[in-house]
């Protein structure tokens, strides 16, 4: 055995003697060209000629390019601005590996070839289909066609687009309709309307579908003495108050329950940084405020700011809560318009939210000759601007009312076909269509179609 594990031992020092003698200073690897013909990433960039190009381009310049090396396409997920202009020749940085790439040249769609000079080299995309780069790798062998796609929007992102859904859906308020209110509940308008025989009536509609016939409500006093403006969605539940300041509810909008008295309207929903802290905010017959909580108690709060006594609206104003439950400071009730106690018709907007220690708390905006004081002005939250109709004109304000300004003209307007009214019933719902329902005209008289709006850029589907 000692023998054997011997020879075994010189046999393993003799072959590394000999391994060993072969590494000298003259010692190579043998490398290979590379076969990788792939793209790893795409730039493009442009000169701006003009003002257009001037904002388009640095956009483009950070557009993301995906690759698809199974298909070998390469696209923008993200399209580029609209009118982003692809005739004037731009400049195509493109990545590749560490080992760089043989050839690349630029198939056009009249079978021409151009050979690409580099990162510094322009490409002419004006063509109706884009050039395709044709790689070469280092071995000279293997070779990838890419196909490009520079995706641009077709239509304005920012344009408003109107349609009749009356003529085009059949949606339209009843004939019998003479004033409304339409709220949206799930997928469900809820239209509340005293008819023509001077009763109280519900119509539903599911969106995209016609109304049904219509059903008397019950548990409210007669239509004259009921404020059909102040009907409000809140837990589930819709509530409302009469001219003898008694608040109902109701599940379903056609049985409603009386539950409180001595409110002379409520306000709206004022939003907690938790949603079961959520209530709504109703003015009592003296004039202070009041708040109507999940458990259907009408409790008293206390207010910091001093409000004047009777400033606060009562009738013809348009409340639209924000919710914003990351941000107390987005999170908020806006009151805009209507006539006070004192008779006062006001354009100005209050501010309403819940402050960190649980107090309420309110801003009244100054006065303003955006547009004019009236009552009957529909107020709307929409692409994060507080919107405001009026005269068949958009206002919006970034700052919920604080300062308002003309809607562009040139892209947010209302289709000239629309009836010119006030009073209209307006609904945003979550597919971003603003529905506008009804009004009434200058010579009195009821308006009955139904229209919707969308920004471009808005729409889920793109």
């Amino acid at each position: 055995m000692n023998l054997l594990r011997a020879i075994k031992f010189s046999f393993i020092s003799l072959l590394s003697i000999a391994l060993a003698s072969c590494v000298g200073s003259d010692d190579y690897t043998t490398t290979y060209p590379s076969s990788d013909a792939q793209i790893y990433g795409l730039k493009i960039v442009g000169t701006p000629a003009n003002a257009i190009d001037s904002i388009n381009y640095p956009v483009m310049a950070k557009t993301k390019f995906a690759i698809d090396q199974f298909r070998q396409h390469i696209y923008n997920p993200d399209s580029l601005p609209y009118r982003t202009d692809l005739k004037k020749k731009l400049a195509a940085t493109i990545a590749f590996n560490s080992a760089g790439v043989g050839k690349v040249s630029l198939l056009y769609a009249n079978d021409s070839v151009a050979d690409w000079g580099g990162n510094s080299d322009s490409i002419d995309f004006s063509t109706p289909s884009y050039p395709k780069f044709l790689l070469t790798a280092p071995d000279g062998i293997t070779k990838k066609t890419y196909t490009i796609d520079i995706r641009v929007h077709k239509v304005n992102p920012d344009t408003l687009v109107w349609e009749n859904v009356s003529n085009t859906k059949q949606i339209t308020l009843p004939s019998t309709v003479a004033n409304q209110k339409t709220l949206l509940k799930g997928s469900v308008f809820y239209t509340f309307s005293v008819d023509t025989d001077n009763n109280l009536y519900l119509h539903e509609a599911q969106k995209g579908s016609s109304y049904a016939a219509r059903e008397a409500l019950s548990g409210l006093p007669a239509a004259n003495k009921f404020n059909l403006e102040s009907i409000v969605l809140f837990n589930n539940s819709f509530y409302a108050t009469d001219t003898d300041k008694k608040v109902y509810t109701s599940t379903d909008g056609v049985s409603w329950q009386e539950k409180f008295s001595g409110v002379e309207t409520i306000l709206g929903v004022v939003p907690a940084m938790e949603e079961s802290n959520d209530y709504l905010l109703a003015v009592t017959q003296d004039n202070y405020l009041s708040k109507i909580s999940k458990s259907n108690t009408l409790e008293k709060i206390r207010v910091l700011n001093n409000t004047e006594k009777g400033a606060l609206p009562l009738s013809g104003f348009s409340s639209v809560t924000n919710y914003n439950r990351a941000n107390k400071d987005l999170n908020l009730l806006m009151i805009t318009g209507g006539v006070n106690s004192n008779n006062k018709v006001s354009n100005q907007t209050w501010l309403v939210q819940i402050s960190s220690n649980q107090e309420l708390q309110l801003m009244l905006t100054d006065e303003h000759k955006v547009f004019t004081s009236k009552q009957g002005i529909p107020t709307f939250m929409y692409d994060n601007y507080l919107y405001a109709l009026v005269s068949n004109k958009l206002y919006r304000s970034v700052s919920f009312g604080i300062k308002w300004t003309p809607a562009p003209t040139d892209l947010e307007f209302l289709d000239p076909k629309m009836p010119k009214a006030s009073n209209q019933s307006v609904v945003v719902d979550e597919d971003n269509y603003i529905w506008v329902f009804g009004g009434i005209q200058d010579n009195n008289t009821l308006v009955h179609e139904v229209w919707r709006g969308r920004l471009n850029k808005l729409n889920p589907k793109k």
